[in-house]
């Protein structure tokens, strides 16, 4: 993943999911602007804001909002973070809610130690034998969806 390698999401079965949640542009938390601008005298964009999925800010525990700037324009131009008067931030259902903060926290610690792992060869492995171990994958190596969605169930109800 860390070198553009998508591949995780398919052995996962999450690849449709990330080209659904694809930001269109970038996102801020309006908590982390005042921080920013209180402690480094201006915001500025927060990587884990951005990233496909991630719609909490792992930090504040809130909706982070969505920008006029679109991701689209980013090879071209440099934008400054400018909270916006009218915001548009993304209401969820507050079991969806718990689990996209979790996301958002674990997608963090990935950033933060990811490297810890071991390197990025082994990431599809580590993941596949996860997924065996925990029976979500049968013998012939065919991801049992309906499993995995149970789980994921259960897991928010414990975060919360």
């Amino acid at each position: 993943m860390k070198f553009g390698n998508r591949n995780i999401y398919n052995i996962v079965s999450f690849s449709r999911v990330f080209t659904i949640t694809q930001h269109q542009c970038l996102r801020y938390c309006d908590r982390c602007v005042e921080y920013d601008t209180k402690t480094y005298g201006e915001p500025y964009w927060h990587r884990v804001h951005q990233l496909p999925g991630v719609f909490f800010c792992p930090i504040h525990n809130m909706s982070t909002t969505m920008s006029t700037f679109n991701l689209s324009d980013l090879y071209n131009n440099y934008y400054v973070v400018t909270p916006l008067p009218d915001k548009t931030t993304q209401l969820f259902e507050s079991n969806v809610s718990v689990r996209l903060l979790r996301f958002a926290k674990d997608t963090t610690w990935l950033l933060q130690h990811g490297n810890e792992l071991g390197s990025s060869e082994h990431t599809t492995e580590l993941y596949d034998n996860w997924l065996r171990v925990k029976k979500y994958r049968d013998h012939t190596g065919k991801l049992n969806h309906r499993r995995l969605k149970a789980a994921g169930s259960g897991w928010a109800a414990k975060a919360a």
